[in-house]
């Protein structure tokens, strides 16, 4: 279940295979001004072809509800394996994020923005590969300097440029990648609290303390690629 959608398990009859349908209501769409994001993210399904991105296998709609199907990925998402195990070896760590990294790579190449990132939205394929899923908050950028202003994303997740609200760029999905990593590794975000508006009070400051995950000699590659990734400011990360 999405912000504004739900998903449902289906069999498709005629291939006998296991599919997702997400559905987005249209009373919703009209409601909530979604319209422009559920059309966003129906293009880039339509568009975008890279083995760890997501993809449509088609769309259909009734006079209720949009219903967009996806292969299913029976590995689950990030978060239930996170949920399950606590922490991730650093192994397993780098194996993920080298799928996110490739998978950005590919969208930022696209002109895309994906401001998506999250253990939720990272879903394993049969291989044991991770797949970015959800693109209803992606958003094309054209331009070296283009912006946008809108604010979006988990709390945990979203860059210190995001709530200043003067224009952010694709560097805000680096900053949600060493978000990532460091929950990966530690179990929880370096930034958190009880309430929404701490966490962002916490993320302008920009201060965190390493857990003894990252303190390890072994992970010391690890603790120079997040600090890397969660600098204030957005031309200097990686």
């Amino acid at each position: 279940t999405g912000a504004f959608s739900r998903v449902r398990l289906v069999r498709n009859i005629l291939e006998d295979q296991m599919r997702c349908v997400k559905i987005i209501k249209k009373l919703d769409i009209i409601s909530r001004d979604l319209l422009k994001y559920v059309q966003t993210e129906v293009r880039l399904l339509r568009e975008l072809d890279h083995p760890f991105v997501t993809r449509s296998l088609g769309k259909y709609q009734d006079a209720s509800s949009i219903y967009i199907v996806f292969e299913l990925y029976r590995g689950g998402d990030l978060h239930h394996r996170l949920k399950e195990l606590k922490t991730l070896p650093e192994a397993d760590c780098k194996f993920y994020a080298s799928q996110v990294v490739c998978g950005l790579e590919y969208l930022h190449k696209s002109h895309v923005v994906y401001r998506g990132i999250k253990p939720e939205n990272l879903m394993i394929d049969e291989a044991g590969y991770c797949r970015l899923v959800d693109l209803g908050l992606s958003k094309t950028l054209r331009g070296s300097h283009a912006k946008t202003y809108t604010m979006c994303g988990d709390p945990e997740y979203v860059a210190p440029e995001v709530l200043l609200r003067g224009g952010y760029g694709k560097e805000v999905d680096l900053w949600a990648l060493g978000i990532l990593v460091f929950e990966l590794l530690c179990g929880y975000p370096p930034f958190y609290d009880a309430t929404p508006l701490g966490i962002y009070q916490k993320v302008l400051k920009g201060k965190f303390a390493a857990p003894k995950q990252l303190l390890k000699h072994d992970c010391k590659s690890a603790r120079r690629f997040v600090d890397h990734l969660l600098r204030k400011h957005a031309g200097k990360r990686l």
